[in-house]
């Protein structure tokens, strides 16, 4: 039986009645023995008790959770990666399949005890706070689930399993005594799981100005704020691995989207750059963002295709490109021919870079298709327009000769010929535009 208790100053605080209450025939009155944290008890009139709720099933749920969260990692050798599963059903099972089988397990215990909680909050005097933690712990689960399912086991992933059995521990604490108790605010310090947690906010997109849109096959971003829950302790960016790929985990921040663990460029207290795989489902997805620092933050994102950006030097949105003479490696104020160029063609050609365009563009004709060695890089030129705006209102369409893979994962490259009729035009917007749907537009210098 879940009590709120009524003192003598009108102050309410919770506690269980955990003996059978007594009739007291000298003072004709009925005494119940009331326990309020481990060591805090008493006995109170029945006048002082207001009943709640004779039965929860929140406190119970959390508990059995927290104790798989803890067989997981007990049964674990972390050394060896030997893991033979937290249901122990003899003989050792693949490493990763099974650590990913009772993670799933444990989301959907974590679930079900987040269920009873909404049906039961109004019972208990920290709800809020409650509510946090299961949070918390649902969603460290759900990145560690997702980790799993790329890496396999880590000493992330039992980092991050620590701080979620913290979390639990402070859940059911609050559950069952309205406070956390010293032992767990001790070990919940020591896993880094935080008793003053907000979960942060998240915006997604392509730029600062995010409107929540990435294509697959792109360089997606989340922006958060680093006050209230800072998405990384520092600003670091990956290097690719021989296999061009980037980690799942940087700095100790990463990425999930519709439960699963994306490939991280780039991390900062602010910002997140990740890889948008290329048969990630299209739609709106949850994202979640958790670090070792044990911050954690949420939002959406949406995929679709056409969905496409013309990168530029300050991440602004219609400030300047990032563009090249092709034929010179130099950001400059360009002229419409270029001497050093090798062939008896003087066109300058520009070399600009976007994202989006390789999960949207059809490949229709691989004939222009480049060859390198064994490798076939697909040139998506005959499906990207790309547009040229000048000051005095006049629009050209560029010859499109290359527009695909840049060989970074999500960066796509384009090359385009400057036209005689752009000389001496000044400042010129450049958009690009695929499957009719059009992309910023920054600007270059033709001089």
């Amino acid at each position: 039986m879940i009590s709120g208790v009524i003192g003598t100053q009108v102050m309410t605080s919770r506690g269980t009645v955990d003996l059978a209450c007594v009739n007291d025939s000298a003072s004709a009155r009925v005494f119940c023995h009331v326990s309020f944290a481990p060591g805090i008890s008493g006995w109170l009139t029945a006048e002082h008790l207001i009943t709640l709720s004779t039965t929860t099933q929140s406190p119970d749920s959390v508990n059995r959770a927290k104790v798989l969260a803890n067989t997981i990692v007990g049964d674990f050798d972390w050394s060896t990666n030997v893991y033979p599963g937290a249901a122990g059903n003899g003989g050792p099972a693949p490493t990763a399949s099974a650590v990913a089988a009772n993670l799933a397990t444990l989301l959907v215990d974590i679930q079900q005890a987040s269920s009873y909680f909404t049906t039961e909050k109004d019972l208990f005097g920290s709800a809020a706070r409650i509510e946090t933690q299961l949070k918390a712990a649902l969603y460290f689960t759900s990145a560690d689930l997702a980790l799993a399912s790329q890496t396999g086991p880590s000493a992330s992933m039992k980092a991050h399993l620590q701080r979620i059995i913290g979390h639990l521990s402070m859940t059911e604490d609050l559950m069952r005594f309205g406070s956390i108790t010293p032992e767990t605010a001790l070990l919940a310090d020591a896993v880094g799981a935080r008793a003053d947690l907000v979960i942060g906010a998240l915006n997604s997109g392509y730029s600062p100005a995010a409107n929540g849109l990435v294509a697959p096959a792109s360089l997606g971003s989340i922006f958060g704020n680093s006050v209230q829950s800072p998405l990384g302790s520092q600003t670091m960016f990956a290097k690719l691995a021989l296999d061009q790929s980037l980690p799942y985990e940087l700095s100790g921040v990463s990425v999930s989207v519709a439960g699963r663990a994306l490939q991280v460029f780039h991390v900062s207290p602010t910002r997140v750059t990740f890889f948008v795989p290329a048969d990630l489902p299209l739609g709106d997805a949850e994202v979640i963002v958790v670090s070792q620092n044990g911050y954690v933050s949420t939002g959406t994102i949406s995929v679709m295709r056409n969905v496409t950006r013309v990168m530029t030097l300050l991440e602004d949105e219609n400030g300047l490109a990032i563009g090249l003479n092709d034929a010179k490696q130099m950001m400059e104020a360009l002229s419409v021919t270029t001497a050093e160029n090798l062939s008896s063609d003087k066109r300058t050609r520009l070399m600009f870079f976007a994202t989006g365009i390789s999960g949207s563009a059809a490949n229709t004709d691989t004939t222009n298709d480049v060859s390198l060695g064994v490798t076939v890089i697909p040139n998506y030129a005959e499906s990207v327009v790309v547009e040229a705006h000048t000051q005095d209102g006049r629009v050209y369409r560029l010859p499109v000769e290359f527009a695909g893979a840049q060989g970074f994962p999500g960066l796509d490259q384009i090359n385009v010929v400057l036209i005689p009729e752009l000389q001496g035009a000044g400042s010129v917007d450049l958009t690009i535009i695929v499957n009719g749907r059009r992309s910023n537009a920054p600007t270059i210098t033709v001089r």
